[in-house]
């Protein structure tokens, strides 16, 4: 699976438990799935989730606190933050009554700490409440954001870096990969030379998060292709003030959106260059 090849390039950064945990469930992974069409998805979704509790568990006792740890809780932090708050939504305004929070509260591993904390039955604003803003719950937002704000505090601490966390260089460094650091290079190259460019994608719009941070005037040679259905992407594109040509939930890869909007950017170039004006065309405001 991706996941594991994910895994498989970043051997030198794991430790030989987490490695173990992750390659053994890889290989079970088959017969696990062809059970689950014998027998229903109950036993497998238990498996996986026993499965990710130990891998998280062989994280936190092997892992040196390095740049990987910290990168590996922010990405944990953030996902939290997601699910929580799309299993919320999903419930939310939902015509089923306690059984059904008692059903998202397990989902979340909060069931138990939620009887702890209120004494009481299950309650849809104190479910929502325990969720968004309990100050001890892992999973909540709050204490899932709070977490990966000191992930990111401690890059912006390294030596390595600038220590600001409000320069464009340290947040590349601590945050970017390889590929992003050089659309970063690409897109304000491109802007030296008068080059428009038409981004596509969150990782792009990331880039050019960083690029118009760097050097402001990229900005106005930037073409947003198209608006993926990948959230970040939205965000990008609002703090960009770009309006993408096209908005079809794409979410294909190897930059569709940007390949379908330049027909549409060569139009517009042709029409500015060799569309007829009424006084070139000898057409009289009269006619």
């Amino acid at each position: 699976s991706a996941a594991w090849q994910n895994a498989r390039s970043a051997r030198e950064a794991l430790s030989a438990e987490i490695w173990e945990c992750l390659n053994s469930t890889h290989n079970s992974m088959p017969a696990r799935v062809a059970a689950a069409r014998d027998f229903g998805p109950a036993p497998f979704f238990s498996y996986v989730r026993d499965r990710a509790a130990s891998v998280a568990g062989y994280v936190e006792a092997s892992m040196s606190r390095d740049t990987s740890y910290d990168a590996l809780v922010l990405g944990r932090s953030l996902e939290r933050v997601d699910m929580t708050a799309r299993m919320l939504a999903a419930r939310i305004g939902s015509e089923r009554a306690s059984e059904g929070w008692t059903s998202t509260l397990r989902a979340c591993s909060a069931h138990d700490a939620y009887l702890r904390t209120y004494q009481q039955g299950v309650d849809e604003p104190r479910v929502v409440e325990f969720l968004l803003v309990d100050r001890l719950f892992p999973r909540s937002a709050f204490y899932a954001l709070r977490t990966g704000e000191r992930a990111l505090a401690r890059h912006a601490a390294d030596p390595g870096g600038s220590g600001d966390p409000g320069d464009p260089l340290t947040v590349l460094a601590s945050l970017g990969g390889l590929e992003i650091a050089a659309l970063v290079g690409y897109l304000v190259a491109g802007a030296a030379r008068g080059v428009p460019v038409v981004i596509d994608g969150v990782i792009a719009a990331s880039a050019a998060v960083v690029a118009t941070a760097l050097v402001p005037d990229v900005g106005g040679y930037l073409v947003a292709g198209h608006r993926s259905s990948e959230p970040g992407a939205s965000v990008a594109l609002a703090h960009l003030g770009l309006q993408p040509l096209l908005d079809l939930e794409l979410r294909l890869g190897e930059g569709t959106g940007a390949c379908l909007a330049l027909p549409i950017l060569q139009a517009a170039a042709k029409i500015l260059r060799e569309m007829a004006t009424f006084a070139s065309a000898g057409v009289s405001d009269s006619k």
